[in-house]
Order: C-alpha cells, then sequence, then structure tokens
C-alpha cells in the first residue's frame, strides 16, 4: 500500500481489536472527547494552506496517536534503496521499541521488533 499511513484493514477492523479502541469505545464519555479532539486537530490543520507530509504528521497524526495513548513510536527509518518505508514505526510497549531501536540497520527496525 504505497503511501499510506495504514493499511486499509488496520483502519476498518485491526484497530478495534487494540486496547486503546476498546477503553475509547467502553466510555461514551471518553470517545467523545476523543472526537472532540480529533475535530479541533482538524480544524487547526485546516487553517494551514496546503499541508505538505511532515506538517499533517506533526499536526494531525502524532497528537492523534497520542490521544490514542500511543507513546510508543519512531519517527521514519532511513532506507539504502529506493523502495517504500513506512513513514512511522508504531510499537505496543517501550521493550519493542528499545529491541527495534538497537538495530544497528534502520530499515531492519520494523522487522520483528
Amino acid at each position: 500500500m504505497l503511501g499510506h499511513l495504514f493499511t486499509d484493514y488496520f483502519l476498518t477492523d485491526g484497530i478495534r481489536a487494540t486496547a486503546e479502541w476498546r477503553a475509547l469505545s467502553s466510555s461514551q464519555d471518553e470517545f467523545d472527547a476523543f472526537r472532540d479532539g480529533v475535530r479541533q486537530l482538524n480544524e487547526t490543520l485546516s487553517h494551514f494552506d496546503q499541508p505538505n507530509e511532515a506538517v499533517t504528521e506533526q499536526e494531525l497524526i502524532r497528537p492523534i496517536l497520542e490521544l490514542l495513548g500511543w507513546t510508543e513510536y519512531l519517527p521514519q527509518q532511513g532506507a539504502s534503496r529506493n523502495e517504500d518505508i513506512p513513514d512511522m514505526l508504531l510499537f505496543g510497549e517501550a521493550e519493542s521499541k528499545g529491541r527495534a531501536a538497537g538495530r544497528a540497520v534502520s530499515a531492519d527496525r520494523f522487522e520483528g521488533a
């Protein structure tokens, strides 16, 4: 899926299996707060004239991840060849992030962390 942050599967089905999603959907007040936070972030982004990818990540994607409680991630990893690489690596816990960050070749950090 060239150029997309998440796979279609994750956005339509996989996200529902995450603890963060289950926690949000179990409490209407929490879900409403999340929804309102996303709306506010989207409103802020709408004030930018043609925001580029870096601005979108900084002003929308990272804050949404933080609203979800997702704090374990690494920014885009370098590639040695002309290949499609993820913009961000998301980890379920600090230990996985630490193992990935310790790999010498940054392009290998997303494999089996």
